[in-house]
């Protein structure tokens, strides 16, 4: 995975204050996922963060594995857990993972659905060309039980952000150029006028075609939509 998406210990700090801004509704999201994985009990986050996500999954009753390639993300992660999750890091492309999973689940992480204005739905990657994507897809397949689920979340298509407020009377702003298949995010945080975190992010589009090829090689079925329409399920076959 290309090391410009790893996120700077800038951002790290920054991260739960965007998120708990409302960028995402883990609390919502939460409860969807429940809903999906009933009957499931090992899950596998990629992508896992500082640990919000994750830490609603294990007051659910789950376990929780969590990979991620930015250390600093996962040193939050370590302190909120607090042991109850096994942490990994690590790039998805690369890693060896020695358990197998009822199911693997992403919240903004690794993989993504986005849907356009239009409704149409797209797959898009922290992964920034194909032949990668295709071999961190089948990495994580290769771990998952038959019949065990691979479950991404759904955003809105990426759009500027001119200004989020934060805690500690900070500014979130963000700034979007598409060059498709790629898509190249920059991130600010501002406090009194200063920029005190930032980042840039180059993130990959699927065509259909690519999303088929990579279904196929997976050994996946495309299950669509899950009833509260905050997710998009692939079942392993």
């Amino acid at each position: 995975m290309d090391d410009k998406n790893v996120y700077t210990d800038s951002i790290a700090v920054w991260y739960d204050k965007i998120m708990e801004a409302g960028y995402l509704q883990h609390e919502q999201a939460a409860n969807a996922l429940d809903q999906i994985m009933t009957g499931r009990k090992s899950l596998l986050e990629l992508g896992i963060g500082t640990g919000l996500m994750a830490e609603k999954m294990l007051k659910r009753g789950y376990e929780i594995t969590g990979i991620d390639f930015t250390q600093s993300m996962l040193n939050q992660a370590l302190r909120r857990l607090n042991g109850r999750a096994e942490l990994i890091v690590g790039n998805v492309i690369e890693l060896s993972l020695s358990g197998t999973y009822d199911a693997a689940y992403s919240e903004g992480g690794v993989w993504i659905m986005t849907r356009s204005s239009q409704g149409d739905i797209s797959l898009e990657s922290h992964i920034p060309d194909e032949k990668g994507n295709l071999l961190g897809l089948e990495n994580m397949c290769s771990v998952i039980k038959p019949s065990g689920l691979l479950v991404l979340n759904i955003q809105g298509a990426h759009v500027d952000i001119d200004s989020m407020k934060l805690k500690d009377n900070a500014i979130y702003s963000q700034r979007v150029v598409y060059d498709l298949p790629h898509i190249h995010k920059t991130y600010y945080v501002k406090k009194k006028g200063r920029v005190v975190a930032e980042q840039s992010c180059v993130y990959r589009r699927f065509t259909d075609q690519e999303l088929q090829r990579a279904i196929v090689r997976c050994n996946l079925e495309d299950v669509g939509l899950d009833s509260s329409g905050q997710f998009y399920v692939f079942k392993k076959k």
